[in-house]
């Protein structure tokens, strides 16, 4: 693999260098320092099969998150609030009364340090304690490596007191380069998935057997859209043993014969189709994606886990490390 740093573009008066990894299965990827964002990943025939702008200064309104590394916790908290060892903590508010994937200045939007270690590219980010209403400093890196037709991120934190985190990459991905993902097929191993309420946070938890969400099978994302016109933004909860990597979910294109094989740490996996793309977004090549013209596949915890008894912990202790292991395989 080699890694070679492209002319920066600035983020908040800071420059942001963007750096592209290539493979020596003739895979490459771009990734930019401006909020960890992949923002390309072309297979060896140059087609690129990550949505989003061209442009870093397009990175706004609904492409706010396209590609990018989302923390402290990803996802929503409900109120924008969370109980930790007898104190309530009061996060801002960027969504209705919510928090929304780390709050108006979460990770997505800041500039990460960056490090070409080899064949890999180390991203780092210091949270200060109090950020966006967190408590605890936090310490983020998050490792980067292309490896023959696999992409991989390996994201960890440390604290030095009690606080949460649930760090996820939100990149939107379409197989045929562009255009509708309907004719797309998913399939992942997630036998219950959490209940979508007007806000999108509920603690209810349903199972996915007989209902528009049951993707054990591979079935075409046009299935689903049927029972389901304003499309997928539901949490998916995983199988198998948290912490450790393992296959989550597959999606591919028939048409094309492209595939991608998503492995995570994680236990819950964010499946959501583009529902808001459309006036507004920006593409590649002077595209605009319209409606259901990609999909995020988002590995994480449970959606407002700190204030869902049950749900799996996502409390980081100062001693303690946070890991959480991706890879993303292409045929």
């Amino acid at each position: 693999m080699t890694i070679a740093a492209l002319a920066a573009e600035s983020l908040h008066g800071q420059p942001a260098p963007l750096f592209e990894l290539r493979s020596s299965a003739g895979f490459t990827a771009r990734i930019s320092a401006a909020g960890g964002r992949l923002v390309t990943l072309a297979y060896p025939d140059g087609t690129d099969v990550v949505v989003g702008p061209e442009k870093l200064d397009d990175f706004t309104g609904p492409d706010l998150y396209a590609g990018a590394l989302c923390g402290r916790v990803a996802n929503r908290i409900s109120h924008a609030a969370f109980m930790l060892d007898g104190t309530r903590h009061h996060l801002l508010v960027n969504r209705g009364d919510l928090q929304l994937h780390g709050g108006p200045d979460g990770f997505h939007n800041r500039v990460w340090a960056c490090d070409v270690r080899g064949d890999s590219l180390l991203l780092t980010l210091a949270s200060p304690a109090g950020d966006q209403g967190y408590p605890g400093a936090l310490h983020v890196t998050a490792t980067y490596a292309l490896t023959g037709s696999t992409l991989s991120c390996v994201m960890e934190a440390t604290t030095d007191a009690p606080t949460i985190v649930n760090l996820t990459n939100h990149v939107y991905w379409n197989l045929a380069g562009g255009g509708p993902v309907g004719e797309h097929t998913l399939q992942m191993d997630a036998d219950r998935y959490c209940v979508a309420e007007a806000a999108l946070v509920t603690g209810e938890l349903r199972d996915c057997a007989g209902s528009a969400f049951d993707f054990r099978s591979a079935r075409k994302l046009n299935e689903a859209f049927a029972a389901v016109p304003e499309g997928i933004d539901h949490n998916f909860c995983l199988t198998g043993e948290r912490g450790r990597l393992r296959l989550a979910g597959v999606l591919e294109h028939p048409a094309s014969g492209r595939r991608m094989e998503l492995s995570t740490s994680e236990c819950g996996l964010q499946i959501y189709t583009a529902n808001h793309f459309g006036e507004g977004s920006h593409g590649k090549n002077a595209k605009l994606p319209g409606r259901h013209h990609a999909i995020a596949m988002e590995p994480q915890a449970w959606p407002d886990a700190p204030n869902r008894a049950g749900f799996p912990s996502i409390v980081l202790r100062p001693g303690e490390v946070y890991t959480h292991g991706m890879e993303w395989k292409f045929s």
